[in-house]
């Protein structure tokens, strides 16, 4: 399965939410229930290694499957916002101007000393 580079670099390094998520998505818990009971009760139920083993590989592949489904909608999230963001200040130069010149430093503020020349007081 493959995941985007990208996708992966934007998670947390701190996996508990994902994994709080993961235990809330009812549909796969499910499906890693009955997988997991039919390798149990299946081909390997004499045999504890392959069982351990096959166990391991089919939790790998669910939490697989729960990324890429949490990274694609966050993506599908993302992608919204910026789409948004971008239509609302499409083609009008103007109202981004305005938006400008109300951080420029007015005359009676002072706070250009610590700032990078611009004010965000509002006067």
């Amino acid at each position: 399965m493959y995941i985007k580079k990208l996708w992966i670099d934007s998670l947390d390094f701190d996996p508990t939410f994902l994994q709080e998520l993961l235990k809330k998505d009812n549909q796969i818990m499910k499906s890693f229930q009955i997988a997991s009971l039919s390798i149990k009760l299946g081909k390997y139920k004499n045999n504890k290694i392959k069982q351990k083993l096959k166990l391991s590989a089919l939790k790998n592949e669910f939490i697989d499957i729960f990324l890429l489904k949490f990274l694609k909608r966050k993506n599908i999230i993302i992608n919204i916002i910026v789409k948004s963001i971008k239509e609302y200040w499409k083609d009008d130069y103007n109202r981004i101007m305005e938006e400008l010149d109300k951080l420029i430093i007015t005359p009676k503020c002072s706070c250009r000393n610590k700032g990078f020349g611009f004010c965000f007081h509002n006067y």
